[in-house]
């Protein structure tokens, strides 16, 4: 894919070793799944049956983490459509490790009021900013913080 030899050359050209790119996407449980177009207009698909797309692996992020034996400060998600899956994934990581998250909620109209609502179900000391990060179209590029202040019920902090 074109965006994953893209992140190579980043990585090669700034010299970093702390970054390892993998080649999955994020969904609700691990399995595999259809991912539709290319680059940027891409998304996946629930429908395995589609002719179109490639088959790629999902992971959740509850497995990756586990099986990673990861510590989670911050998640960033910009996943055209896929958000509310991925967060089902990672149910387990963000009530234990409360980590920051930015979450883009433009994508999917239903995402601003239902993405919100589960992070507070799960974490209810999640404190909300909404972000717009393109000033002269308000409905792109809308961005959601969650965080948790230091000392309220974020032992991992």
């Amino acid at each position: 894919m074109r965006t994953l030899k893209l992140l190579n050359q980043t990585i090669k050209l700034n010299k970093t070793n702390n970054i390892i790119p993998v080649k999955k996407g994020l969904g609700e449980k691990s399995g595999r799944l259809k991912l539709i177009g290319k680059n940027s207009c891409s998304f996946i698909s629930k429908n395995n049956t589609e002719n179109d797309g490639e088959t790629i692996d999902i992971v959740s992020i509850d497995d990756f983490v586990k099986d990673n034996s990861l510590n989670v400060g911050l998640i960033k998600m910009d996943i055209e459509g896929f958000k509310l899956e991925a967060i089902e994934g990672a149910k387990e990581t963000i009530k234990k490790y409360k980590p920051v998250l930015i979450i883009s909620l433009y994508h999917r109209g239903k995402d601003f009021f239902e993405i919100p609502k589960l992070l507070k179900e799960l974490v209810p000391s999640y404190k909300f900013r909404f972000l717009n990060l393109n000033r002269s179209h308000p409905c792109f590029e809308r961005i959601l913080l969650a965080y948790v202040n230091k000392g309220e019920g974020n032992e991992h902090a």
